[in-house]
């Protein structure tokens, strides 16, 4: 799953094994598991903000 839906045509880094550290915070990591990360936390915040229009 990280070597394809990862850099799914933007050719960003080539993929790569992960340090030990790194399957455990993904924070370190950004160019890898960390902008998957980002995108979920967005979008959780996203979901909190309309609901808390209504």
């Amino acid at each position: 799953m990280i070597g394809t839906l990862r850099d799914a045509g933007t050719g960003i880094a080539p993929p790569r094994r992960p340090r030990a550290g790194e399957w455990l915070d993904a924070r370190t990591d950004n160019a890898h598991t960390g902008r998957w990360d980002r995108l979920a936390r967005n979008a959780a915040q996203t979901a909190v903000l309309i609901a808390a229009r209504f």
